[in-house]
């Protein structure tokens, strides 16, 4: 009879986590962030390829700060540099990005912080170095697991392993 209440407070956090999963969850209240392209080629030893950013907040006085983020490994000999990193709202920074020629190719996701007050936006896009201009190719997102996909393979991991460890337990 002990296990009633154990039972029924493991329905209510497996119903309360199924319901939070669909949700949307943001870090910004405030900000808006869009990129021109989602995914930007980079030729090594190509021109700079320049692209646009701009950041929106719901409050005009107040100050936005901005600046690059990567997850993982940038592909070596590539820079990256935003032309205007403070600014009043709405502020559209440009993303001068370059590689030499004995950078590898490859890609990965990068990330501009934006904030604001309290306000946090992470905008992301994928970054590929590719040998020539012919190597362009139009599928870009191939770099793993999305966030929100990444986010309920874990959630459903860990659920299904607590229900396991449970009846085992019994």
């Amino acid at each position: 009879m002990k296990s009633k209440p154990l039972l029924l407070l493991s329905a209510l956090l497996l119903i309360g986590a199924l319901v939070a999963v669909p949700l949307p969850v943001s870090a910004a209240r405030g900000l808006n962030g869009q990129i021109a392209q989602q995914c930007v080629y980079v030729v090594a030893g190509g021109p700079t390829v320049h692209d646009s950013l701009t950041i929106t907040a719901t409050e005009s006085s107040t100050p936005l700060n901005i600046s690059l983020a990567t997850l993982g490994s940038i592909p070596a000999n590539t820079r990256m540099t935003l032309n205007a990193t403070y600014g009043e709202t709405p502020l559209t920074v440009n993303i001068a990005i370059s590689a030499n020629t004995t950078a590898p190719s490859g890609a990965s996701q990068v990330g501009v912080h934006s904030s604001s007050g309290l306000d946090n936006l992470l905008t992301f896009f994928t970054l590929r170095v590719v040998p020539s201009q012919a190597s362009e190719s139009p599928v870009c997102n191939t770099i793993g697991l999305p966030l929100p996909e990444s986010t309920v393979v874990v959630t459903l991991t860990s659920l299904g392993l607590g229900l396991l460890t449970q009846t085992v337990t019994r």
